[in-house]
């Protein structure tokens, strides 16, 4: 069912003063902000610098618990109560390397121009590297305290970490591996997106019920958008300019206007909406429940207005979700059981459970 917008305007109560980054800023519908605002890291230097760009496998923009490098065939999977990190292969599942990777990997994701994997460690306060040939850690990169989740805009090789434990969101050069800038957002930054296409970033803040949106060369705020309650997992639909947010105790998801910047509708879900993906060329969105053990589709034809399609049933809880355009599969993560199930989106039926061993 599709509710109508719930909320309107901006409401400045919801804003719990963390931010130093308000001048220029608007709310949702508001003028982008000028060239000339700079953000500024803790060494007072301004703005971000422009990078030369690198490419990405555009299905690792929103990995969840399962990152997917189409160039080469390699899904990875993380879970950060066993401090595992593992190497499949997409097409049969089989898993091809194992290793402990301590400090609590939350999410990865690709770059598969220089091959290789960033992985947000939420206890060591940092961002791992490991090239995909080794999958030996390379020096970690120092962020904010917590970080949950990260996210690479391929036309500028910035990654942007969101850090949940001190209201920040970091910026790392992959060209360099060096932080570029860490600023102050909203309490709680859970999940962080991007649109390439825009360069604007996408953070959902759990406690606030928000999303803020940022600038991507300098983290300028744009604007702050209320949602629905506990907001936690994004996915952009590039070509749509559009927005999903899993609203993971409310049950729903809210869809956002990139353009015009405000919730157009809210779906709901049932369940604990965790894991979210994406088919744009298919029109299709999928959302896992946390404790579920199906997967909500939709038909998103029309962006705005999707429509509720037979859901997969699944042998395990849902938490990540990654889709893959070039074999028309899903990838659905259990991270507390260390499970991985492929589905076939053109039959909706599952092609393996994969069962990932814990690391010695």
């Amino acid at each position: 069912m599709i509710s109508k917008e719930r909320f309107s305007g901006c409401k400045s109560g919801l804003i719990l003063g963390l931010l130093v980054l308000m001048a220029g800023a608007g709310c949702g519908g508001g003028a982008e902000p000028s060239s000339s605002l700079n953000s500024t890291d803790s060494s007072g230097s301004s703005s971000l610098p422009a990078n030369s760009g690198t490419s990405v496998d555009p299905i690792s923009r929103d990995p969840g618990g399962v990152a997917l490098n189409a160039a080469t065939g390699r899904l990875y999977f993380v879970a950060y109560g066993y401090d595992l990190f593992a190497e499949l292969d997409s097409d049969t599942g089989q898993v091809l390397r194992s290793r402990s990777l301590p400090g609590g990997p939350m999410r990865s994701i690709v770059d598969a121009a220089s091959g290789r994997l960033y992985v947000a460690l939420i206890r060591n306060d940092a961002v791992a590297v490991l090239p995909q040939d080794t999958l030996s850690a390379l020096s970690p990169i120092p962020v904010g305290r917590h970080p949950r989740a990260l996210v690479l805009n391929p036309n500028t090789g910035l990654l942007y970490v969101a850090n949940y434990g001190d209201a920040s969101v970091s910026v790392i050069d992959i060209a360099t591996n060096q932080v570029r800038a860490t600023v102050q957002v909203g309490a709680y930054p859970r999940h962080i997106a991007v649109n390439p296409a825009t360069n604007l970033v996408y953070v959902s803040h759990y406690l606030e019920n928000t999303v803020r949106v940022l600038r991507g060369d300098t983290l300028q705020e744009v604007a702050v958008i209320p949602v629905g309650r506990n907001p936690n997992y994004l996915w952009v639909n590039v070509s749509a300019n559009v927005i999903y947010v899993a609203n993971s105790t409310e049950g729903s998801v809210s869809i956002i206007d990139g353009a015009t910047k405000k919730v157009q509708a809210t779906v709901s879900v049932g369940g604990l909406p965790n894991g979210i993906a994406g088919d744009e060329a298919g029109k299709r969105l999928f959302v896992a429940g946390e404790g579920s053990r199906s997967i909500a589709v939709f038909d998103i034809s029309n962006p705005l207005k999707p429509v509720a399609q037979s859901p997969y049933e699944l042998p395990h809880s849902a938490h990540g979700v990654a889709f893959s355009p070039l074999k028309h599969t899903l990838y659905v993560a259990d991270y507390r059981s260390r499970i991985v199930t492929l589905i076939s989106t053109d039959t909706n039926t599952p092609l393996k459970t994969v069962h990932i061993p814990a690391p010695n």
